[in-house]
């Protein structure tokens, strides 16, 4: 995170801009737990390793301000922002059809 601020014309106009990027990688993830306490205990007990895995987030953004006093009794404010959020699961293990008892696309064996 950071911030720029900047004075012209002796204090009469400001320009600032602020910068932020987050990113965190989340621990052990449980996909499909419920939300009651015995819901919770009965899903990590039985979940294979497909439910659980790890969770990855960003947080991107901007913002930029400024501000001119034309007079006693006028004032110029503008200010724009933008910011993106990602996230992104991995699984500690993939999914194999064939051991599922799946058959594959289009009917081959």
């Amino acid at each position: 995170m950071g911030r720029i601020d900047h004075n012209f014309e002796l204090g009469a106009t400001r320009l600032f801009v602020d910068r932020l990027l987050e990113q965190a990688a989340g621990g052990p993830l449980q996909l499909g737990a419920g939300r009651g306490q015995r819901d919770r205990r009965a899903a990590s007990s039985t979940a294979s390793l497909v439910t659980k895995g790890f969770d990855y987030r960003s947080n991107t953004g901007a913002t930029m301000g400024f501000t001119s006093t034309r007079s006693s009794t006028l004032v110029l404010d503008l200010r724009a922002a933008w910011a993106q959020f990602g996230e992104f699961r991995d699984p500690s293990q993939t999914i194999r059809p064939r051991l599922a008892g799946l058959r594959a696309v289009g009917g081959r064996r």
